[in-house]
């Protein structure tokens, strides 16, 4: 029995914590951050606010990515973007393009069948971690050297310890001759959506680089980068 069971058999439900653990893995020499769900109420609040997020942006990469245009034969076509950044909207592409059925037919089926396969997992004891987006990790064997447990943290909300890295506010702006606007974070040169890594003004540079924090904020806790 875990330390958060012990708490809330002594306590009652009332007390809502939630148990983090800090993963490394041994062969990448990588560390992150995952949930460790303790009762199905973890795993229901995991999807309603992180899970839900990925699926969010999965979706408007696939509203805002759509191509209309018209065939030789004079008919309406409308194409769609190949490849997602976000986990959501890749797994539902991979699937849809096996079934070759409506896209988000896909999308709502897999939303129902992730959910209902995460609480059925818990259900059957699997040593389930989740993490800070849609990935989750099984760890069927325990100091299998593959991976291990260095860390553990119990926190009254939902909100994953973040590893110290640039943020919105480490952003430096640059002007040539004030007609063209660059900016860095750290080392990075930022770009935005379009690719583009310059702008005519200094607020559009700081839209952009708002973007490509959250932009790249997502790709941290997805274990993208480091």
């Amino acid at each position: 029995m875990s330390l958060l069971q012990v708490i809330r058999l002594s306590f009652g439900n009332s007390v809502n914590m939630y148990h983090f653990v800090k993963i490394r893995f041994c062969r990448e020499n990588k560390s992150y951050w995952y949930l460790k769900p303790e009762c199905p109420q973890d795993i229901v609040d995991h999807f309603q606010k992180i899970v839900v997020k990925d699926i969010a942006m999965g979706t408007y990469e696939r509203v805002n990515n759509e191509h209309i245009y018209k065939s030789s034969d004079g008919s309406i076509k409308r194409n769609y973007l190949k490849s997602y950044d976000s986990n959501w909207g890749a797994s539902v592409q991979w699937i849809n393009n096996i079934l070759e059925e409506d896209w988000n037919f896909t999308a709502l089926k897999l939303r129902s069948k992730t959910f209902e396969t995460r609480v059925e997992d818990f259900q059957k004891g699997k040593n389930m971690y989740l993490s800070n987006g849609l990935p989750i990790f099984i760890w069927p064997i325990k100091n299998d050297g593959y991976c291990e447990i260095i860390e553990e943290k119990f926190e009254n909300e939902l909100i994953y310890p973040i590893e110290e890295h640039k943020h919105f506010a480490d952003v430096i702006y640059n002007c040539n001759g004030c007609s063209k606007w660059t900016a860095k974070i750290g080392n990075r040169e930022i770009k935005d959506k379009e690719g583009n890594n310059w702008w005519y003004t200094k607020h559009e540079a700081e839209i952009a680089a708002r973007w490509f924090c959250n932009y790249l904020e997502y790709r941290i806790r997805n274990g993208y980068e480091d």
